[in-house]
């Protein structure tokens, strides 16, 4: 038998969850605008600024979050619950990297820069406190959470490799100079590693429990599905249909 869904604690489309999504959309793009408004005033280049991790996760996140304003859950294709949770684990690693490696003191500390505030902090909670509350419809398979590891290393190796042709390094981890040769690297990187594993296992272990095959085939055969809260107002409802069925019958 098939697990059941876990009853979310918010309404997807409810007036709190719109709000906190809402809110993320609008940090992501205060956060943004200032940021390049600053880069533009300075003539630096864009392309350095959108190539950092925290910087893409950040945008995803309120991609993210502008689709599940718009759409209904009904309505969002199968596989938009595994990108959600793929964007909030590296939004959730963008941040716990800045302020356990990079920034170590800096969590929620008044004194941080706006843009940095937002984008490592308070992004990346406002992003685990929606999939927590409202975790989806579709039940994740954590063993196939591990592909959430994919993008972060493949960024990983990208940047080692331009790094190493242009000679600019957006992380210091990542620095062979920086962190006392390639030795250094390997062991930052492997902490960082760490960091990402153990985000996957929570943005999992926060989502809906996992299924095999057979109850993806259940779900999709069965049509869309029906959150708790709907189920149990149709079932409240009066029946009518086949109340006059014998009164046709040959």
């Amino acid at each position: 038998m098939a697990s059941r869904l876990r009853r979310p604690l918010l309404r997807d489309h409810g007036v709190a969850s719109q709000l906190l999504r809402l809110t993320i959309v609008g940090m992501v793009v205060a956060a943004e605008a200032r940021r390049v408004g600053v880069l533009l005033d300075l003539g630096a280049s864009l392309i350095v600024h959108f190539s950092y991790f925290t910087t893409q996760a950040s945008v995803l996140s309120g991609v993210v979050a502008i689709w599940l304003v718009a759409q209904p859950a009904t309505h969002r294709p199968a596989w938009f619950d595994w990108l959600r949770a793929a964007v909030t684990t590296w939004v959730l690693l963008a941040g716990v990297t800045y302020v356990t490696v990079l920034e170590p003191g800096s969590f929620l500390n008044p004194a941080e820069p706006f843009q940095s505030l937002v984008q490592h902090q308070l992004v990346p909670l406002a992003m685990v406190l929606d999939w927590a509350l409202t975790p989806g419809r579709t039940r994740t398979r954590r063993r196939r959470a591990w592909t959430w590891l994919i993008y972060p290393a493949v960024y990983a190796v990208v940047a080692v490799i331009v790094a190493q042709q242009i000679g600019a390094w957006l992380y210091p981890f990542l620095n062979p100079v920086a962190a006392d040769g390639w030795f250094g690297v390997a062991v930052q990187t492997t902490g960082v590693l760490g960091i990402l594993m153990a985000l996957v296992v929570l943005v999992a272990l926060l989502g809906p429990a996992g299924s095999g095959p057979a109850t993806r085939l259940r779900t999709r055969d069965a049509g869309p599905a029906v959150p708790p809260e709907d189920q149990a107002a149709e079932a409240a409802q009066p029946v009518s249909a086949g109340v006059h069925a014998g009164s046709g019958s040959a």
